[in-house]
């Protein structure tokens, strides 16, 4: 009988324990509650929101495909060719700086990773653009 009155009381100091009650909107008594914002950088907030786009993780990798690779690439190719004298060296940068998107598009990589890879090579293609736009009209 002694042992199933220690036996009973281990389960119930084990219950009052083990209990994973979740408190929130605790205040102290006399003080005010402290809400803060957090602090950060556009940078931080841009990759906040891209760890947020995981949910539409194919619409990104169809933008990455379709969008970047199909017709932003075509696009800036095209404009190293007309404006852009046909440089060698232009080529060989806008392919270098493209390829990681279908590389990171293909390896199926979260969208923290893809869509920063994807906004830099859309930075890159129009700076080019507009560099081979003013190089065109600077000779003529």
């Amino acid at each position: 009988m002694k042992f199933a009155l220690t036996k009973r009381k281990l389960i119930v100091m084990q219950n009052a324990i083990s209990t994973t009650a979740e408190v929130q909107n605790f205040v102290v008594a006399n003080q005010r509650a402290n809400v803060k914002t957090a602090q950060g950088n556009i940078f931080s907030k841009f990759i906040n929101w891209c760890k947020q786009q995981e949910d539409s993780r194919m619409l990104w990798l169809v933008v990455a495909c379709l969008v970047q690779i199909g017709a932003a690439l075509p696009c800036t190719l095209t404009a190293i060719y007309f404006w852009g004298d046909n440089s060698f060296a232009l080529w060989t940068f806008v392919c270098v700086v493209n390829v990681p998107v279908l590389a990171i598009a293909l390896a199926a990589q979260p969208t923290k990773i893809l869509i920063p890879v994807l906004v830099s090579a859309w930075t890159i293609n129009m700076m080019v653009i507009l560099y081979c736009l003013s190089s065109f009209y600077l000779h003529f």
